[in-house]
């Protein structure tokens, strides 16, 4: 027992120190600002100011975008839930254009968020530097936009019996 005190006042003394250690490969890598490329007209450049949608950016959007879905009743009696990803694209001036489904559960909830997106109010549209010209002007930016479709359960459901008796006990959305 006494050789073992030694031993972990070591360690507890050398571990901070060895934890401190750079990472050769990190200390070797230059400092990089992270920003998203765009191409145009076969020349690629740094996006200098994404685009915006209000107030914000891509999380403003999804909220407005869940704000106006609608579970549709077929894809509800079907049972089918889980997440839609679509690749969408803000225009040089501003309007939102749909690039691709990138994954549906079903081709009925692709279709309820491609109706929502088609009614997209327009963005302010992203600029990049041209490095040709060193003029900045607007560019075509794609996102990738999830929506995921999930039951709510209701009073009715079993699961949520078992849990009325419990005092505290508000249903989802409630």
């Amino acid at each position: 027992m006494k050789n073992l005190l030694p031993i972990a006042v070591c360690l507890l003394l050398c571990l901070p120190v060895a934890a401190k250690k750079p990472n050769p490969k990190q200390a070797a890598a230059p400092a990089v600002e992270q920003r998203d490329t765009v191409v145009w007209e076969n020349t690629s450049a740094s996006v200098q100011e994404m685009p915006k949608f209000r107030k914000g950016g891509l999380d403003e959007y999804r909220k407005w975008v869940y704000s106006r879905i609608e579970y549709p009743d077929e894809a509800f009696n079907e049972g089918y839930e889980g997440l839609v990803v679509v690749a969408i694209i803000v225009e040089q001036d501003g309007s939102v254009s749909i690039d691709k489904v990138v994954e549906s559960p079903a081709p009925v909830l692709a279709t309820e968020v491609l109706r929502v997106i088609a009614g997209s109010p327009k963005w302010t549209p992203g600029k990049a530097l041209d490095p040709e010209s060193g003029l900045v002007r607007p560019v075509r930016v794609r996102y990738l936009l999830p929506v995921e479709f999930k039951f709510r359960p209701t009073m009715n459901d079993a699961s949520v019996q078992s849990f009325k008796s419990q005092k505290n006990f508000k249903p989802y959305g409630s």
